[in-house]
């Protein structure tokens, strides 16, 4: 199975988000959207989307995404937040899956906290979650 791949750009959180849509040809019944976030400093939707390619190829559609002063996103990483990491991510889920599609959500290193604070906004609607390496912060850092 094949994917077409999409770069595009997402207004959100007052930034503009690079992000990459990779749709799978032969779409899975019931298939989960999947979300992949990479974690601080130098991290980027670039090391994501081999993976990004890989759960298309098994039906699933796929977003990688550059959250706000990383890759090629507007802002500056020092002004990005765990809130702001919630805040970008669902905005580009809102925007990229309709909302009865399940959820999928992926997260590298600090978006381990990234994907604790969606599966909190979204609940029965994430289906899966895959944690890498993740990093996980006390209340007092939001």
């Amino acid at each position: 199975m094949g994917a077409v791949i999409h770069k595009a750009v997402h207004s959100a959180d007052g930034e503009q988000l690079s992000l990459y849509t990779v749709i799978p040809q032969n779409e899975r019944v019931r298939a989960g959207g999947v979300v992949i976030m990479h974690g601080a400093g130098t991290g980027d939707k670039e090391r994501s989307l081999p993976f990004a390619e890989d759960f298309a190829a098994h039906g699933h559609p796929a977003v990688a995404l550059d959250f706000s002063g990383h890759g090629e996103s507007t802002g500056e990483l020092l002004d990005l937040s765990l809130r702001r990491r919630r805040d970008q991510a669902a905005a580009v889920i809102d925007e990229v899956f309709d909302a009865e599609r399940p959820l999928i959500l992926v997260g590298f290193s600090m978006s381990g906290q990234t994907v604790a604070d969606l599966v909190d906004l979204y609940g029965r609607r994430v289906e899966a979650i895959v944690l890498c390496a993740p990093g996980i912060y006390g209340k007092d850092a939001w």
